[in-house]
């Protein structure tokens, strides 16, 4: 991904049923910071995770690894700072080597008039 965006959903630890309500936020220069509200597993600052689950609210899967809490404020409501490693959406994997790509697609535009010229038109540019 080459555009920052954000997106909120939820995130909870493998194997667990304990969701909390998350607000993922994504800068290629900045990295993967995600807030987690009311996730009582998650106030431990420095607390490390292999990878956590997540979904959007319009029902995306996303993988985090490389997670580490790095600010906790403990209030009613309690929220959490995080930051991951690695962010990959559109699927839950335990680790990063077990995400591979199986179809490659890509689109190329305003090819029309360079496949449609003749032969010397193209060389002379």
């Amino acid at each position: 991904m080459s555009e920052p965006f954000e997106e909120d959903g939820y995130v909870w630890e493998p194997g667990s049923d304990e969701r909390a309500v998350a607000h993922l936020r994504f800068d290629p220069d900045h990295g993967t910071d995600l807030t987690l509200i009311n996730a009582p597993w998650a106030l431990e600052v420095g607390k490390p995770w292999d990878v956590l689950y997540g979904e959007s609210l319009w029902g995306q899967p996303w993988s985090l690894f490389d997670v580490r809490c790095r600010s906790s404020q403990r209030a009613a409501n309690s929220r959490s700072g995080c930051e991951a490693e690695t962010f990959v959406t559109g699927v839950h994997a335990d680790k990063e080597a077990d995400i591979a790509f199986t179809d490659l697609a890509f689109g190329c535009y305003g090819m029309r008039e360079w496949l449609t010229q003749d032969v010397e038109t193209a060389k002379a540019r």
